[in-house]
């Protein structure tokens, strides 16, 4: 049971990350912060709503670290959303 302890944490710490970063998102929209402009953060294009949710993270230096994906919309069209290091946003 005890080398169990070690993936526990790992998962609790993955969890605890995820909740951090729904949080930050949650408040942005909530808030209602303006519509951030476009920003290049890592070679990436980061911007909106998504970029007010990240700022609000912490950023590069935050749980989700630099995007993996410029800013894309989602399939159905009404959706955006980029991948990062650490997570993804989705509005």
């Amino acid at each position: 049971m005890a080398s169990r302890t070690p993936l526990l944490r790992r998962r609790t710490a993955r969890l605890m990350q995820a909740g951090a970063v729904a949080l930050a998102t949650l408040t942005a929209l909530v808030v209602h912060a303006p519509t951030a402009a476009a920003s290049d953060v890592c070679g990436r294009q980061v911007g909106g709503d998504i970029l007010v949710a990240y700022n609000a993270t912490g950023g590069q230096g935050g749980p989700l670290g630099c995007p993996t994906t410029d800013e894309l919309a989602t399939p159905d069209g009404i959706g955006r959303y980029n991948h990062f290091s650490g997570g993804s946003v989705y509005l």
